[in-house]
This record gives structure tokens, C-alpha cells and sequence, in this order.
């Protein structure tokens, strides 16, 4: 882990990725600490479980943000949540309510 204190900072990432054959493209939303490699992991598919399925083909947008809870919120802010499961919107929503 870097010892800087970028490393401190988390970003928030939209991805566009391929639609895998239902749509021409589909973004993916999500938080790292290390925008590299988590870029890298997603374009491996060691990622997450969407972008193994739909490959990210460009960063559309980098928030920073000083704290796990305001990136989180940030990337539920940027999509719909209909593919999560109650509970993931749950605690979600109770992070943000505090």
C-alpha cells in the first residue's frame, strides 16, 4: 500500500463498458483507493463480478472524496441500484444517514 497520503483519498469511477451482445455499452460505478489498480483489476477481470461479464473499455469520470462512506455514497448517487440486493441499498442508505 502506498504511504503517501493520496492513499487516504478515495475515488469514486464510472467505467464504460462493452454490452456484451444486449447493449451497445453499459457504465459501471464503483470505489478504490488505488484508481490504477482497480482499473487493472476490472480490465483483467479479477474485478468485480459486472466487469468480468460487461469488459471496461474507458474511464468516464474520477471523484475524489476524503472519506469510504462519501465515495460509496457518491457511486450510489451516479446509479440506478436496481441489480443490488436490499441489503447492499440498506446499509448504504444507513451510511448515509449518519
Amino acid at each position: 500500500k502506498p504511504s503517501s497520503a493520496a492513499s487516504d483519498v478515495y475515488k469514486r469511477q464510472v467505467l464504460r463498458c462493452s454490452g456484451g451482445g444486449r447493449w451497445p455499452f453499459t457504465n459501471y460505478s464503483g470505489h478504490t483507493q488505488d484508481i490504477e489498480c482497480g482499473i487493472l483489476d476490472h480490465a483483467m477481470g479479477t474485478g468485480s463480478a459486472f466487469c468480468r461479464e460487461f469488459p471496461p473499455q474507458e474511464l468516464l469520470s474520477l471523484t475524489t472524496h476524503e472519506t469510504l462512506e462519501a465515495a460509496m455514497c457518491a457511486e450510489v448517487a451516479g446509479t440506478t441500484g436496481k441489480h443490488w440486493k436490499f441489503s447492499t441499498k440498506e446499509r448504504i442508505s444507513q451510511m448515509s444517514s449518519r
